[in-house]
């Protein structure tokens, strides 16, 4: 019973997106290398903004 994913696992729910969210084009066609370098800027940020708002709530500096 060996059962594989191609689906990404984000908080505990696999998402099957079939249409690129940054190109708009489907994921099977193409080359979505620009595509993965914005979107992992783009969760650099956000991952970023949120370790900034938790030291804040620390009282760290």
């Amino acid at each position: 019973m060996g059962m594989t994913s191609t689906g990404k696992l984000s908080a505990g729910v696999l998402e099957f997106m079939a249409i690129c969210d940054q190109c708009k084009r489907p994921r099977n066609t193409g080359n979505h290398t620009k595509c993965s370098k914005i979107r992992q800027r783009i969760h650099a940020a956000h991952n970023q903004q949120c370790s900034n708002a938790r030291s804040m709530q620390r009282g760290d500096k």
